[in-house]
């Protein structure tokens, strides 16, 4: 990760100083430093650091002129119960959040039982589903600590599901150089599956662990559905390629992988 050039930045926007000055206007050019990050698919993102103040923020650039009063709206109402960035400033144009310095969580036996731990809290709390859990949509700070982030397609709470598309995410690296490739040996072990259900259901009852198993196993074909809709609504090689990796994904019996 790298300072970017700005005028390589395309779209309607490239004024980013000058959008960044209008939330902070009592700042100056040359106190801010920016750092590109390589992600968001509707925005630009960059981290902000304030130099006189040596405090760090994320500066969305949306990359369509178009209000984002919704998607504001459901970040702070996650922010009520502690999930995701804090919202400090938004306009049409863009928004600034607080800077997590945490890092893409590595998924190991200690953070598998974290993260089971923490869905259960934001599925309890929030009362929706996260509906795009992967580990690049988790960070850990160095206290260990979990944040959930991304919650574009939050919706209806149904554990079972959420679980289960979680899983089938385990399967792909999207900071890998083919990111629409999908690894059947990441998927969960049958041994991980119940450690999992046994810490988001609290319960060391083996009759429920093994009966939330396999009701989340029985989702995973809705996953793979969801993301082929989703994949199709636009005609890009990654997508082109993802719809295949997901459709061949369908073939596979995981009720079999799993339980056999």
């Amino acid at each position: 990760m790298g300072l970017i050039s700005l005028n390589k930045i395309s779209g309607n926007y490239s004024d980013v100083y000058g959008n960044i000055l209008s939330f902070f206007p009592t700042w100056k050019k040359k106190d801010i430093v920016l750092t590109r990050i390589p992600m968001g698919l509707s925005s630009y993102n960059f981290k902000l650091d304030h130099l006189p103040t040596q405090k760090s923020y994320l500066y969305k650039q949306y990359k369509k002129k178009k209000l984002k009063d919704m998607e504001v709206k459901m970040l702070r109402f996650f922010n009520k119960f502690n999930f995701g960035a804090k919202v400090l400033f938004s306009s049409p144009i863009g928004r600034i959040e607080e800077w997590i310095d945490g890092k893409k969580v590595v998924i190991n036996s200690v953070n598998w039982i974290l993260i089971a731990r923490e869905l259960a809290r934001f599925h309890r709390e929030c009362r929706l589903n996260h509906n795009d859990l992967h580990a690049e949509n988790i960070l850990q700070t160095k206290n260990k600590k979990l944040h959930f982030i991304d919650f574009e397609f939050n919706g209806k709470l149904d554990p079972s599901y959420d679980i289960a598309n979680f899983f089938c995410e385990m399967m792909f690296d999207y900071d890998s150089k083919k990111p629409h490739k999908a690894d059947l040996k990441r998927f969960p072990k049958l041994d991980q599956i119940k450690l999992f259900c046994g810490h988001y259901l609290k319960t060391g009852n083996k009759n429920k662990i093994m009966a939330c198993a396999k009701k989340v196993i029985s989702r995973v074909p809705e996953s793979h559905h969801f993301w082929i809709k989703w994949a199709e609504s636009s005609n890009t090689d990654f997508n082109r390629k993802y719809i295949k990796t997901r459709k061949e994904m369908l073939e596979i019996n995981f009720d079999k992988l799993v339980f056999m």
